[in-house]
């Protein structure tokens, strides 16, 4: 059975954290999230976000929940996954960055790539707090 991320971007707007994604509610499954920076399907990639989803590294982030002040559009679609999504969680620019670094340093190279592409999606939104909150299904 595969597993895959649904990964949703997040800045802060007057202290409200506020989704970036463009949402396009015309097919069922498919809604927006992060899909187009290539990180579905990635195992090691998932691994390093969240502890223990699929495999685990030395410099893995520990799962967290999903964040006390998420946007409701998030929460309203983590809430529609119900059961079938797990290991909610998510982590700040500022880490994903220091990840980068890492992945470097500790030699998981096959990520290095998958981490670039979602540092870029930040780019326009760079100078503001920014986050990514993501979970898994099955």
């Amino acid at each position: 059975m595969g597993c895959d991320i649904h990964a949703y971007r997040e800045v802060k707007k007057d202290d409200v954290w506020v989704c970036i994604e463009e949402w396009d509610n015309s097919f069922e499954d498919e809604r927006a999230y992060l899909s187009d920076v290539g990180i579905s399907s990635n195992y090691l990639l998932f691994g390093l976000l969240c502890d223990s989803v699929r495999t685990t590294h030395n410099i893995s982030i520990k799962k967290r929940g999903l964040p006390a002040d998420i946007s409701e559009q998030i929460q309203s679609e983590s809430d529609s996954w119900d059961c079938d999504g797990h290991s909610h969680s998510y982590t700040t620019l500022d880490e994903l960055i220091k990840l980068s670094v890492d992945v470097i340093i500790h030699d998981v190279n096959y990520v290095s790539d998958s981490l670039r592409k979602l540092r870029e999606s930040f780019n326009e939104h760079k100078d503001q707090e920014c986050r990514l909150v993501f979970w898994f299904d099955n």
